[in-house]
């Protein structure tokens, strides 16, 4: 299966969403930096269509796609170090939130004793 990069290629990206229905989408900038980056269903109105404002869709973000989420979650966690967190909008399957940024070492409350 694997996945495919559209970056400064929207008529592609647009052709690959319109065969793959049933697909997803990693929306992620450039640099690639995971913290805003979200996993959509190609057919998730907020990265398909008419682009917002007159601007493009693989331009200052680029679309990571596969018909596999499996492949996405690989691409991700190869690419970025890091789980993408999925739309709020379309709610793909998978983890809602990316992992904790400091690698779990945040504040842990001890069990208080009886």
């Amino acid at each position: 299966m694997g996945t495919e990069q559209f970056r400064d290629d929207d008529q592609g990206y647009l052709s690959w969403v319109a065969s793959h229905a049933h697909g997803y989408v990693i929306n992620i900038q450039r640099s690639l930096n995971p913290a805003d980056a979200r996993t959509h269903h190609a057919s998730c109105h907020t990265i398909n269509g008419q682009p917002p404002r007159g601007r493009t869709w693989t331009g200052p973000y680029v679309k990571i796609c596969s018909t596999s989420l499996s492949d996405l979650g690989k691409w991700a966690l190869e690419r970025t170090g890091s789980p993408i967190r999925r739309c709020g909008t379309c709610q793909p399957p998978g983890p809602a939130t990316i992992a904790h940024p400091t690698g779990g070492k945040g504040r842990h409350r001890k069990p208080r004793r009886s």
